[in-house]
């Protein structure tokens, strides 16, 4: 589930996305505008893994690594090249394969595969961390270093023995050397 400015969406177990609430900006995508009090299925959409809800647009992640975006588009966030809204999702091109994405206000966010970072949307303060404070309608890459991000695996062990119930696992970052616990279940 994920909830947006006024609007939700939730991915169901087969795959296909759910909506409801506000719709102003065909944020839904059940090809409307009309407000709705009572979830409606996206029939445009299928294979759903993630999803992201914004102020007034919406993005999905499919199994295939594709991201499909609908909805508002005043500043760029649905990544199709305009400022034109979508009441029905649109496969956002020029991206890598994703693993991840995330919506703001009235931007947006993916996470290659690859560890790259894209972006597109508003940008009035820099946060699409591109440098600039242009918005954009596409996605671009954001910069960085080596134009890159990546999370090292972490290394974990356990003494052997029987563990039942919670335990408190440390992990210590290794930029910072400070500790930082965790909490749940082991298993």
């Amino acid at each position: 589930v994920s909830t947006g400015g006024f609007h939700v969406l939730a991915r169901m177990n087969d795959g296909s996305v759910r909506a409801w609430g506000s719709n102003g900006s065909g944020q839904l995508g059940d090809g409307s505008t009309t407000q709705r009090a009572a979830p409606v299925t996206i029939t445009a959409l299928s294979g759903a893994t993630a999803l992201a809800a914004g102020e007034s647009h919406s993005l999905a992640l499919k199994e295939d690594g594709s991201v499909w975006s609908w909805g508002g588009n005043a500043y760029g966030q649905l990544g199709n090249g305009t400022t034109t809204g979508r009441v029905t999702p649109g496969q956002v091109a020029g991206l890598p394969p994703i693993a991840s994405i995330a919506a703001g206000a009235n931007d947006s966010f993916a996470l290659g595969i690859d560890g790259s970072v894209w972006a597109w949307g508003r940008n009035n303060e820099g946060q699409l961390g591109d440098g600039t404070m242009t918005n954009r309608s596409t996605p671009v890459q954001v910069a960085g270093p080596d134009m890159q991000w990546s999370l090292p695996t972490p290394n974990l062990s356990l003494a052997p023995g029987t563990y039942t119930g919670e335990q408190t696992v440390t992990v210590t970052n290794v930029d910072t050397g400070r500790p930082t616990p965790r909490y749940g279940p082991v298993g």
